[in-house]
């Protein structure tokens, strides 16, 4: 756990928020997110803002990035207290997992089933990326949808498009499935996903969310940061550009693999399991998500019924 410091996660976000322009001028910087930095000399973390870049600057050079930033009151004005940046170098931009979480599929690219969910009218659907089905430039014409190795489980009837244009920006990447296999009970490696209900995202919050992996592994995040200036993320070998989503950082389990895409972020209430979000993009420490009520309310804009 932190430290207890003179600061709150609230406190990091509002300073993130003030010098976030600032920070993403310097050309080597990537992008910006809310994680923990452990203390020298005590071994204690504390909060502090992650700036992933793609190399680091040697010191009094002019690109280099700050190691603490002046911290901002609840009114905007200067704090007298700072918070510590921690500096990464990360080989590339956030990038498309293509999916995994329960059973992996293959469709246009690798992909995964992180929830099955029923729609107004009753009917079960498969919810995935678009990425992973029907693909980039693609638009969904009932694609077959297959495990991988193994049988087709249902067609993609309804996906958010996805463009290479350069300068498109895009907000959601989602795809529905229509099931041709009994989906219910729906579990990955004997752990029954029963959703109980859906929850939101609250920016810097320090709620742990997790998604499962086929082997029975969670990968727990924290701290969600809304990202409000479009970023290029690597989608299959596009360069696509995505704006409103959440960047989160790993907490607990191994790192975001190739594959994880598609699974749900949840909580577990004690008496089931709350989706918050979707995954669509990562790397070894961080992932893109997608508020789960995003993903509803643009799908619910391509088709009746299924929310």
């Amino acid at each position: 756990m932190p430290d207890k410091a003179r600061y709150s996660l609230s406190d990091v976000e509002r300073t993130l928020r003030k010098h976030e322009q600032r920070l993403l001028a310097h050309p080597n910087v990537l992008y910006l997110a809310i994680g923990e930095k452990i203390r020298l000399g005590t071994g204690q973390k504390r909060l502090a803002i992650r700036v992933c870049v793609s190399q680091k600057m040697k010191k009094g050079y002019g690109d280099a990035v700050p190691k603490r930033l002046r911290g901002i009151n609840p009114a905007g004005t200067l704090a007298d207290f700072f918070i510590p940046t921690d500096v990464e170098t990360k080989p590339r931009k956030l990038k498309a997992l293509g999916v995994r979480g329960g059973d992996s599929i293959t469709a246009a690219t690798l992909g995964s089933v992180g929830l099955v969910f029923n729609g107004t009218n009753g009917q079960s659907f498969i919810l995935t990326n678009a990425h992973v089905s029907p693909g980039v430039d693609q638009f969904a014409q009932g694609q077959p949808v297959s495990i991988l190795g193994g049988p087709i489980i249902g067609n993609t009837n309804w996906a958010t498009h996805l463009a290479s244009e350069p300068g498109h920006v895009h907000t959601v990447d989602a795809a529905v499935i229509i099931p041709s296999v009994q989906v219910d009970p729906f579990a990955i490696d004997g752990y029954p996903l029963a959703v109980v209900e859906y929850g939101s995202l609250v920016e810097g919050s320090n709620q742990p969310l997790f998604y499962l992996r086929q082997n029975g592994t969670r990968r727990t995040f924290l701290y969600p940061h809304r990202v409000m200036t479009p970023r290029l993320v690597d989608v299959e070998g596009h360069e696509i550009l995505f704006v409103n989503f959440f960047e989160m950082t790993l907490a607990e389990g191994p790192p975001p693999v190739r594959g994880d895409s598609g699974s749900v972020l949840v909580s577990d209430d004690g008496a089931g399991l709350v989706v918050h979000a979707l995954l669509f993009a990562g790397d070894m420490s961080t992932v893109g998500v997608i508020a789960i009520d995003d993903v509803f309310q643009a799908l619910s804009a391509l088709a009746d019924g299924l929310r």
